[in-house]
């Protein structure tokens, strides 16, 4: 017979981002508890604005589900969502401890509505104990001096690639950085996303409508490219999801797929133009790498663009969509080794990180034997 009155304990947090450090706690809680109810909370305010450190919009709405479903897999945690109408307290201890007796009277009215029989509270901070004490029951401390796992959401937000491998993976689309290599067909758009994915360690999003056209023998009609344009932005999800460093590297994008849908059809799909006006959306992509048609084309079965002219024309309208991004790099340069050099060179920058620069082309003649140079 189960015990009675049932171990049910409550803890809260804005998650900006879920961690491992959450994680540990909430999975602790979860196996010694009855029910563990997790508060996803944040102001209006927080939730209106977009952080200046990682550009990345999270929505209370957006934690609250990415929430729920990191933790889907405990059938005894309950997510919730609340709207903190209260804000930051006026007063903290040494401890970081809010001493406002205001605060804490928001918020012990606000756990007895969510979580009324909770007999304890948990944290992996020290903040825990006083708000137990507030509420009257237990404290179930995880970790509290982060001795185990040691992080925090503030210190990802302010370095996410460094601290990439705490962050869970729900959130990660939200603080990693996306490489793309677009240009006309021909130019050598695979070799070197492939070769940047070995000497970033990084993994490659292929191009899906090569696939897609390889299996229908070119003959696609306007729904397969709409699929073209789902299936591939779901491929780099994935991707960042399954990143070991935070980066990945995209071959084509949307904007290059809508292209080709007027040279297949003879007719535009729908414009990925968003409202503004502008023909892309800069947020998308951190690095845009743009090869312009300076190598000889060569029909490798699926190619449908031999008039150099037409491969001209197709590179102007990629360069005028994203003619404004901050972080555009038109490579000019042909020579294989090179390129990679020139690219991640670009990335080092755009990291700060000079270790992404040390010997890139070593570790890609050391995976790729075809690279080696024999007299």
């Amino acid at each position: 017979m189960s015990d009675w009155p049932p171990k049910i304990a409550v803890t809260i947090g804005k998650f900006k981002p879920l961690h491992q450090g959450h994680e540990l706690m909430v999975s602790m809680a979860a196996a010694e508890m009855d029910e563990v109810i997790v508060i996803v909370s944040d102001t209006v305010a927080s939730d209106q604005l977009t952080s200046k450190l990682t550009e990345s919009y999270m929505p209370l709405n957006y934690r609250y589900k990415a929430v729920c479903r990191a933790f889907g897999k405990y059938p005894n945690v309950k997510v919730v969502k609340h709207v903190d109408l209260y804000g930051e307290p006026k007063q903290y201890d040494n401890h970081g401890t809010a001493v406002d007796d205001e605060f804490w009277d928001y918020w012990t009215n606000v756990f007895k509505i969510l979580a009324p029989d909770a007999i304890y509270f948990v944290s992996s901070d020290r903040y825990g104990q006083e708000a137990a004490n507030r509420l009257h029951i237990g404290w179930f401390p995880v970790d509290p001096d982060r001795e185990l796992i040691n992080i925090s959401a503030t210190r990802i937000r302010a370095n996410p690639i460094d601290n990439w491998h705490y962050i869970n993976e729900e959130f990660r689309s939200d603080f990693g950085k996306r490489i793309l290599v677009i240009g006309p067909e021909s130019t050598g758009k695979t070799t070197l996303t492939k070769d940047l994915g070995i000497a970033l360690g990084s993994p490659v999003v292929p191009e899906y409508g090569r696939f897609l056209s390889e299996a229908k023998n070119n003959d696609l009609n306007i729904q397969d490219f709409h699929r073209i344009v789902v299936r591939h932005a779901s491929m780099e999800e994935t991707a960042m999801r399954v990143s070991k460093t935070g980066l990945t590297i995209s071959d084509t994008d949307r904007f290059t797929t809508y292209l080709f849908s007027k040279i297949y059809l003879g007719i535009h799909m729908a414009n990925p133009r968003p409202r503004s006006g502008r023909s892309v959306n800069p947020d998308k992509y951190d690095l845009v790498v743009l090869l312009p048609p300076v190598i000889p084309w060569i029909d490798d079965g699926t190619r449908v663009i031999s008039d150099y002219s037409e491969r001209v024309e197709f590179y102007d309208q990629l360069l005028e969509a994203y003619r404004e991004h901050p972080n555009l790099v038109i490579l000019t340069e042909t020579d294989r080794q090179k390129r990679v050099d020139i690219v991640c060179g670009h990335v080092a920058s755009m990291l700060q990180d000079d270790k992404i620069f040390t010997n890139v082309y070593e570790r890609l003649t050391k995976q790729d034997i075809s690279l080696n140079v024999t007299v």
